[in-house]
């Protein structure tokens, strides 16, 4: 693969590089979700350097790897983690006024 995911995802979703990637956690290189965690929990599991540290849940999701098969980028935009995510996007955007948006509610 080309890049690493970090950034093959900053260039998908067109991420600044104000976005804090450091905060960006997976609990294997085959992982099947990103995590965005505080800067003192990544402190945490970086100190694991034996893997003994077990994590279940750690942060909040921000990408999943998207099941489906010849995509640009595997990894799809989760909805809880498009808070944290979304002030530094500037790809994959559609921004819609008022009227066009209630069309779309009908």
């Amino acid at each position: 693969e080309k890049g690493s995911l970090v950034d093959r995802a900053k260039e998908f979703y067109g991420l600044s590089d104000e976005f804090p990637t450091d905060q960006l956690f997976t609990s294997s290189t085959t992982s099947n979700k990103v995590y965005f965690v505080s800067g003192a929990v990544k402190s945490l599991l970086e100190a694991d350097g034996k893997g003994q540290l077990h994590t279940v849940h750690a942060g909040v999701k921000v990408l999943e790897k998207n099941p489906t098969k010849g995509d640009i980028f595997d990894y799809r935009l989760r909805q809880e983690g498009v808070p944290f995510l979304l002030p530094y996007m500037s790809k994959r955007l559609l921004r819609l006024g008022l009227p066009d948006f209630s069309v779309l509610l009908r």
